[in-house]
């Protein structure tokens, strides 16, 4: 994917409960044009013209990262770190899933 993040992000978006995870700028980008609950702000501008230069690579996929949560905060998007958890399997290495909620 392009612009992947270091540390990637999950989302509320829709409905309580239901996160999207979010973790480089091709998503976000993907987020803030088809599912994002305002189409205007201060924020939601930067970030959208942040991830689409980053696409272009002409910029970093951090700043991306950054921009994008500061439009989450200006649209009262909840947002949480993405931390994954073991999942044991019987004879098998452990494996990294998505956290269930």
């Amino acid at each position: 994917m392009r612009g992947d993040w270091n540390e990637p992000i999950e989302v509320e978006l829709g409905q309580i409960g239901y996160y999207r995870l979010i973790g480089n700028t091709e998503q976000a980008a993907e987020t803030l044009v088809h599912r994002w609950p305002v189409d205007r702000g201060r924020a939601y501008n930067e970030a959208l013209r942040v991830c689409l230069q980053v696409l272009d690579n002409n910029g970093d996929p951090s700043e991306a990262r950054e921009a994008f949560l500061d439009a989450a905060r200006e649209a009262d998007v909840g947002t949480r770190r993405y931390i994954p958890y073991a999942v044991k399997r019987p004879g098998k290495e452990v494996s990294f899933g998505k956290r269930r909620s």
